[in-house]
């Protein structure tokens, strides 16, 4: 439960930071950027609890995706061709 109330807490946080952001900010001329950049936080900071729970509910999902791909690579280069996989560094060999 204590989570819950962080979690409310740095959102409520991060939106008291961002209005004193726009008060402060001296013209418009940058204010569509500095709209921009405080809405992507806005999006990070809301959903980083998420990471938390994909991580107690699963471990850690994308070392698997990666682990797996590495393997289907190591494959279709066993098998002397690429069977579509692009490799590492796309396309470059």
């Amino acid at each position: 439960m204590e989570e819950i109330g962080d979690y409310i807490r740095n959102i409520a946080m991060f939106l008291i930071f961002s209005s004193f952001v726009g008060i402060i900010m001296p013209g418009e001329k940058y204010k569509q950027y500095v709209d921009l950049a405080l809405g992507i936080i806005l999006i990070l900071v809301i959903i980083a609890p998420l990471g938390n729970v994909i991580t107690a509910l699963g471990g850690d999902v994308f070392s698997d995706i990666s682990l797996s791909y590495d393997r289907a690579l190591m494959a279709a280069h066993c098998r002397g061709g690429r069977s579509g996989a692009r490799g590492h560094f796309g396309g470059i060999s």
